[in-house]
């Protein structure tokens, strides 16, 4: 067994695990090490708790950022620059009758998303597959994820099938979940892919009319406080599904500012959310770098150089240092000398 880097640990093997080898330093050195990496780890520990919390402040940032823009205080400074903003071309719905909601700013109204839409459509019921190659991509409840869509999951619908181009999905289409559990069902999101798919039927395709209305900022009404508490009042619940039909999209109360302030509020929203994405990207990145901090710590403390070995405190202190390989051949010495010195026991016939 011999010195390891000059450190003081010894290999040593036992038993079922004699094909192991551990490095093993003098106790003392394994009291500091110990304490040296239970702090270590414990301000690790700290800081993966502290990014653990993250994802949740981001998610009620964003639920901020949507009552702001659908109640008018994102845009609050910029519409006292831009008071000269015509009103929508009717009137809408008298205030007095969404009392129950919130007070709207001057040049808003209240509208129903019905008055502000060119189709409503449900979406195809086909069976899908993986079929990539032959297939068209059909979007499913699934593919909508906190008001945005997520391509990386992706069915497919044969591309032969007859009479599917009526459910090719254009730039700006809003796809409503009207199917789902109940705490899911009444998810939406814009779609914005140059891609031809299609959408499945648990889905409902919304084609606004632009000129009034950016599909954007339904999606953002629809995706606010406001909509979810919405969805949970109108839905329809089933033995363990929960459904919102077409009807009552329709007839979704819909706070509408002028359009140019429309294009402000998406452009504001798409600002901080793309802020909070970047924030996410930097949380997952701290997390990877947390886990491989601890393994380089405990790395460090089994290679000997976490803390000051014996022999390097030995050599600054100016005093003795004798090396756990010395130690240990001299109890190997000793104990060899006491056996020799013993007396061979007598067998007797009775012991055969």
């Amino acid at each position: 067994m011999g010195n390891v880097h000059g450190t003081g640990m010894q290999h040593i093997t036992k038993g079922k695990f004699d094909r192991i080898n551990i490095n093993v330093p003098p106790l003392a050195e394994q009291n500091r090490i110990v304490a040296a990496v239970e702090q270590l780890l414990a301000r690790v520990n700290a800081l993966r708790e502290r990014l653990d919390r993250v994802p949740g402040l981001l998610k009620a940032f964003r639920q901020a950022v949507l009552a702001a823009a659908c109640s008018g205080r994102l845009t609050e400074g910029w519409r006292a620059e831009n008071f000269n903003q015509v009103k929508p071309k009717d009137e809408g719905i008298p205030d007095e009758n969404c009392r129950n909601l919130f007070p709207i700013p001057e040049f808003w109204i209240w509208t129903k998303v019905g008055e502000k839409t060119q189709n409503v459509q449900y979406g195809l019921s086909i069976k899908a597959n993986d079929a990539k190659e032959t297939g068209i991509p059909i979007l499913r409840m699934g593919n909508i994820q906190d008001g945005t869509i997520d391509f990386t999951d992706l069915k497919y619908i044969p591309a032969d099938e007859k009479e599917i181009s009526q459910f090719y999905l254009e730039k700006g289409d809003l796809l409503f979940n009207r199917t789902n559990s109940p705490e899911l069902v009444g998810k939406s999101a814009v779609f914005n892919s140059n891609e031809k798919m299609t959408f499945a039927s648990y889905l409902i395709r919304i084609k606004v009319n632009q000129n009034d209305l950016l599909p954007e900022y339904l999606n953002y009404w629809i995706t606010s406080v406001w909509g979810r508490e919405w969805a949970r009042m109108v839905r329809t619940d089933g033995v363990s599904q929960s459904n919102i039909n077409a009807m009552k999209i329709k007839e979704m109360l819909l706070p509408l500012p002028p359009l140019p302030e429309q294009h402000e509020i998406v452009r504001r929203v798409e600002s901080l959310f793309a802020l909070a994405d970047r924030i996410e990207q930097r949380v997952a990145l701290g997390k990877e770098r947390a886990d491989r901090l601890t393994q380089a710590i405990l790395a460090k403390a089994f290679r000997g150089e976490l803390v000051p070995t014996e022999a390097e405190l030995a050599r600054i202190e100016g005093r003795e240092y004798e090396p756990a390989s010395v130690l240990l051949e001299r109890i190997r010495r000793e104990k060899s000398q006491k056996n020799m010195g013993k007396k061979p026991v007598k067998r007797t016939s009775s012991d055969e």
